[in-house]
C-alpha cells in the first residue's frame, strides 16, 4: 500500500505561519545546505538504523538525494506509488527555509514522520505547529490512520510537543541496541496517532525528530 491522495494532490499545504512544499530537484541544494548546517542535531541520523555516532554527513546527503529522486520519479506520473514524502518548510513572513518534514510508510495505514527545525528557528513553537499541521493534512488528504513519531526521553522540547498534541503512553519497545522507545497513542476522530518517546540508555547524543 502507498499513500492515497485526495483532492488536488499533495504538492503543498500550509499552517498559520508556515508553508509546506513537496521537495523537488530545484530545492535540493537548499535542503542539503540547511541539513549540513545542523548536522549535529539532524533527525536523519535516525533513519539508518545505526547508532547516531556512526552516521556520516555524506550518508545524510544521500538520504536527501534519494527522497527527492523518488518524488521526481512519481510526482508527475503516478502519485499512488508514493511510499515516502519529503517536504521543505518555509516561514511565511520571511520566506526562509526553516526545516523539513519527512513521511514514510511503515505498515498498512501507518506512517512515521521526522520533523526537523533549524537551530535558528527553534523555540518558536514550530515543531508543534508542524506536527499538528501534518495530522490535519493526513486526515483530509490521505488514507493514513496511524502516525509514528520518535524522540529521546530526555528531550524536553519534544516531550512538550507530545503533550501539546495530546499524545499518551502506550507501550515500550527497543528502537536499536541500547535505545528503548516508549510508544504514545492518541485518537483524533476516527484516526489513531502514535507518538514514540525514545529513551537513549547509552548516550545523550542520540538525535530526535523534533527539538
Amino acid at each position: 500500500m502507498s499513500f492515497t491522495i485526495s483532492g488536488d494532490g499533495l504538492s503543498s499545504f500550509a499552517s498559520e505561519r508556515l508553508t509546506f512544499f513537496l521537495a523537488r530537484e530545484p530545492d535540493r541544494f537548499a535542503l542539503l545546505e540547511i541539513h549540513r548546517e545542523n548536522f549535529k542535531d539532524d533527525y536523519i541520523k535516525n533513519a539508518w538504523g545505526l547508532h547516531p555516532n556512526e552516521v556520516t554527513e555524506s550518508m545524510c546527503d544521500r538520504f536527501i538525494y534519494k527522497k527527492i529522486y523518488l518524488i521526481e520519479l512519481f510526482c508527475d506520473s503516478d502519485q499512488s506509488k508514493f511510499k515516502s514524502l519529503f517536504f521543505g518548510i518555509r516561514e511565511k513572513q520571511t520566506n526562509k527555509l526553516i526545516g523539513a518534514l519527512e513521511v514514510y510508510q511503515t505498515d498498512v495505514g501507518s506512517c512515521e514522520i521526522g520533523v526537523f527545525v533549524s537551530a535558528e528557528f527553534k523555540n518558536n513553537g514550530y515543531a508543534t505547529e508542524i506536527t499538528k499541521s501534518f495530522i490535519e493534512f493526513a486526515k483530509k488528504c490521505t488514507d493514513i490512520e496511524t502516525i509514528v513519531f520518535s524522540v529521546k526521553m530526555n528531550n524536553v522540547a519534544s516531550l512538550r510537543v507530545a503533550e501539546k498534541c495530546g499524545f499518551v503512553r502506550n507501550r515500550v519497545y527497543t528502537l536499536y541496541l541500547g535505545c528503548d522507545a516508549k510508544e504514545f497513542r492518541m485518537c483524533i476522530e476516527d484516526k489513531i496517532q502514535l507518538f514514540n518517546d525514545v529513551a537513549d540508555s547509552e548516550t545523550s547524543k542520540t538525535l530526535c525528530h523534533t527539538e
